[in-house]
């Protein structure tokens, strides 16, 4: 029997079959023949079977979460899907397959999330260029069309709190979203923020606040 997530896979691929490719290629300038519609994903070549709808890279079929990201944009081509020049929270952008995106690179990242070197050579990898905010951060191609920011922050670097993964339990996704006036100019934040709970014992009067990173720490009930 087949899993869920390739129950969803299959839903999507044919949802993806159901739309006109010709706006597609049109609205993304898709590299095409007969057979497959061609595009990077995270700087690798991508070819989409117009007939079956599968993604491969190689011999290899490109994960969940890349292809059903790529069906999502693409079958968007007859709605003038254009960037806005303004980033968002991966939660705002929807999905004609509806299909969330927020786990689409959880896979490749999750090695290298506690070690801030080996993301940066990652997101180099993937062409990526690199950004000032951040311990690490880098806007990506994810596709040839389609860039996302990602950012890295290191907790040890900011508060001296050498933790590991295994000592962080997960408390819960916050959105933080607000507008105000910023050195004369309106500053808007839109942003999904993922909250781990460190409960091991903590010595206040050791912490280390990163200058221009912390300006405060403060104990808050969950």
């Amino acid at each position: 029997m087949a899993d869920n997530y390739e129950m969803l896979y299959d839903q999507s691929r044919r949802l993806f079959l159901s739309f006109d490719q010709r706006p597609m290629i049109e609205r993304f300038g898709l590299e095409h023949d007969e057979e497959n519609l061609y595009f990077h994903i995270l700087g690798e070549k991508a070819a989409l079977d117009r007939e079956t709808g599968v993604i491969t890279c190689g011999d290899r079929r490109v994960s969940f979460g890349a292809a059903c990201s790529a069906y999502d944009i693409l079958s968007r081509a007859e709605k003038n899907p254009v960037l806005a020049h303004r980033w968002v929270g991966v939660a705002d952008l929807g999905g004609t397959t509806a299909i969330q995106h927020s786990d689409s690179l959880k896979s490749d990242l999750s090695a290298v999330e506690a070690d801030m070197e080996a993301a940066r050579e990652r997101c180099r990898s993937w062409g990526g260029i690199e950004q000032k905010q951040g311990d690490v951060s880098f806007i990506v191609p994810l596709f040839d069309f389609f860039p996302v920011w990602l950012q890295f922050w290191a907790g040890e670097e900011e508060l001296g709190i050498g933790a590991g993964p295994e000592q962080l339990a997960f408390a819960g996704i916050f959105r933080i979203r607000y507008q105000k006036e910023f050195h004369g100019r309106l500053f808007r934040d839109n942003e999904v923020t993922f909250v781990y709970v460190y409960r091991d014992p903590v010595d206040v009067g050791r912490l280390v606040l990163q200058e221009g990173e912390v300006d405060a720490v403060r104990w808050f009930g969950l």
